[in-house]
């Protein structure tokens, strides 16, 4: 600032920039704070949508694995869901180790029976929907994650564009005070 711009006048201007700046700082935090919790919300919902696709492929695999029995323990639909997982799908088990426990609690609001009573119907072509079950249930669990991905993407740019505090300045472009 110029020599001799010390007047009420700026001194007033640079105190309302000062507050405005420090406004702008408490909503940028409020609004991060916000889009957290919203992305926070959002990654637990997947999470459990990931958790009930991954149990609902262990649970046709282990009924593939148990020549199409209907009466599954969970040690049989983990153990059937890891051994398909570990060796065809890597990303997926992964995910699986860092849900291991969501996916277990899948156990208590999927009826398994009720799951497998359609796909059984037909000895025939149970091993072909069983099958075709896995890849869907599996195929699900790409496009959760792939959401997931682009959440973060697209929540890092929200962010940056929330910065506030920079757009709040002043310039001085004129001196009405000088003789």
């Amino acid at each position: 600032m110029p020599n001799g711009m010390n007047c009420e006048c700026v001194k007033r201007v640079q105190c309302l920039v000062s507050r405005r700046r420090k406004d702008a700082r408490l909503v940028e935090s409020n609004f991060k704070e916000s889009l957290q919790a919203f992305k926070n919300g959002i990654v637990e919902g997947e999470k459990e949508l990931i958790a009930r696709q991954l149990f609902r492929a262990g649970v046709y695999q282990a009924c593939l694995d148990s020549k199409l029995s209907r009466h599954l323990e969970l040690s049989e639909i983990l153990s059937s869901l890891q051994r398909r997982i570990s060796q065809s799908e890597p990303s997926i088990y992964e995910l699986y180790l860092e849900n291991k426990q969501r996916v277990e609690e899948q156990s208590n609001g999927v009826d398994i029976d009720k799951l497998l009573r359609g796909v059984l119907k037909s000895k025939e072509s149970a091993k072909g929907l069983l099958e075709g079950n896995i890849l869907r249930e599996i195929g699900q669990v790409k496009v959760l994650a792939e959401r997931m991905e682009r959440l973060d993407k697209y929540l890092a740019s929200w962010k940056e564009s929330l910065r506030m505090e920079g757009v709040i300045d002043m310039k001085v472009i004129m001196d009405m005070h000088s003789p």
